[in-house]
């Protein structure tokens, strides 16, 4: 009988490392499956806004997973922010919307980014989505 350095048979050690590597291919599969969200785009440029000005825009997802994709919360970062989403679970293929509004009213000059997370029972979350643009004085 070989052994290789160990108290164990080389036949041994090959069975344990052949059924370690079965464990983690299928762990790979497992993980792969489930609800998956994907955004047409996950950036918005408003452009250049005057000051008080609101904007509102809707991303547009799908699930391109193979189990229902339910969006459980899109809490906005600041006071400027709102958001709205479909509540109903998303059948594999189908697709939802996420509104999100920007109240631009006591905001700072210049560039800007806002963002949402965006919480649900995909296999890789929170996704992120932005909005961007520039804040120009009222007058």
């Amino acid at each position: 009988m070989v052994y290789l350095g160990l108290s164990l048979p080389a036949k041994h050690l090959y069975y344990i490392m052949f059924k370690g590597l079965a464990i983690l291919l299928f762990a790979a599969i497992v993980e792969l499956s489930g609800p998956n969200i994907q955004f047409d785009s996950e950036k918005y440029d408003f452009g250049s806004i005057k000051e008080g000005t609101v904007v509102t825009h809707t991303f547009t997802f799908k699930n391109t997973g193979d189990q229902p994709l339910i969006i459980n919360k899109v809490p906005p970062q600041c006071f400027c922010l709102v958001s709205s989403f479909s509540k109903d679970p998303i059948p594999p293929g189908g697709e939802g919307t996420i509104t999100v509004k920007f109240t631009s009213k006591g905001r700072p000059q210049g560039s800007t980014i806002k963002s949402f997370l965006v919480y649900s029972n995909a296999i890789s979350q929170p996704h992120t989505i932005y909005l961007k643009g520039i804040i120009l004085p009222k007058n």
